[in-house]
């Protein structure tokens, strides 16, 4: 069928807007595997394996076809504003990917420009998710009490429960030493390793800590500032203005989706105010800040019963009244009370 040339102009002018328009920010509902052989300079090329995490976090697997050796690295991984998808680990540099329309991830160079090159840059999505369990270094928050464990690790700000086996009675004895007081993290050093526990099925992974060797435990309590772009801020107006889904109350996991009703908070600049929900009820309040030092006050909240969000609504409440500065990492937001963390939060669009 013939075209006229201003249908034709449309047309191309169409496919211009479509080109131009802002991609979807990156997601994905359950857990998956990419692989891939990607390119190599002095090897037969590097077999890659990436599994991504709903949370925004990640554990990869690289090994020197040819060669022999591998590398295991564990991070946080973003959808950014141009649509890229970029990882930081615990390397200088991020890597990053471009999400396509067939599903696969096409490496991008370290400026996020497309790659020329005939060679495969493509991690391609496999059916079933499959962990890399190798081990890892790592650096962590350990903290015990009772029969619970948990190491929070802080490249990908992850927390998860610690197995009973390897290294963890050594680990343990040197937590109960160093803690500066009964309810702190120690900061652990050392080589660790990912597991699944029974119960995982294709639409929910859980996982555990198994750590192998401990290096190194001190009692900071604190980890230390992520290499690459997203250190550590103590400028706590980088908080501000922005989304914050709490992910952790005093070291325990806060679950749920993404929501208006999950537990969030929001600091106005402008109005120097506070507001979010507890996962039950709206919560409004004041905040004062100056440079990483925060105070919360006159925090009140609507009045609906929630049985089943109780506990977590009153623990969250708590923990805003004891809380004196705050920390900045990427997408990631740390409340304190003293040298103890009482909040995590991570940044999130709220459906």
């Amino acid at each position: 069928m013939r075209r006229t040339l201003p249908a034709l102009f449309a047309l191309t002018a169409l496919a211009g807007e479509l080109l131009a328009a802002p991609p979807r920010p990156f997601s994905i509902p359950t857990p998956r595997t990419y692989s891939g052989v990607l390119p190599c300079a002095d090897c037969e090329g590097i077999r890659t394996t990436l599994d991504l995490f709903p949370e925004g976090w990640f554990v990869s697997k690289a090994e020197s076809l040819g060669k022999g050796g591998s590398s295991v690295d564990v991070g946080r991984w973003k959808s950014v504003e141009s649509g890229s998808l970029v990882l930081r680990g615990g390397g200088a540099d991020p890597v990053l990917y471009w999400p396509a329309a067939n599903g696969t991830l096409r490496r991008l160079d370290r400026s996020g420009k497309e790659i020329r090159t005939e060679a495969n840059l493509e991690l391609k999505p496999e059916a079933d998710f499959r962990l890399v369990e190798d081990p890892f270094a790592f650096s962590g928050l350990f903290r015990a009490q009772g029969d619970s464990a948990r190491l929070k690790l802080c490249l990908s700000g992850q927390e998860l429960p610690v197995q009973r086996s390897g290294a963890f009675a050594a680990l343990q004895e040197e937590y109960a030493a160093r803690r500066s007081n009964p309810d702190a993290p120690v900061l652990a050093r050392g080589t660790a390793r990912l597991v699944r526990l029974p119960g995982t099925d294709a639409k929910r992974v859980l996982l555990a800590t198994v750590v192998e060797k401990v290096d190194q435990v001190s009692p900071e309590g604190l980890c230390p500032p992520l290499p690459g772009g997203d250190e550590a801020s103590s400028d706590g107006r980088s908080a501000e203005n922005r989304t914050w889904k709490v992910v952790t109350l005093s070291g325990q996991a806060v679950e749920g989706a993404d929501s208006r009703r999950s537990a969030h908070l929001e600091l106005d600049r402008g109005r120097r105010e506070v507001r979010g929900h507890t996962g039950c009820n709206r919560l409004r309040g004041r905040y004062e800040l100056d440079g990483d030092e925060i105070q919360f006050s006159s925090v009140s909240t609507t009045r609906k019963a929630c049985p089943e969000a109780g506990d977590l609504e009153q623990r969250f409440l708590k923990a805003l009244e004891g809380v004196t500065r705050l920390q900045v990492s990427g997408d990631r937001l740390t409340l304190y009370a003293g040298k103890q963390a009482v909040v995590e939060l991570r940044e999130a669009e709220l459906d």
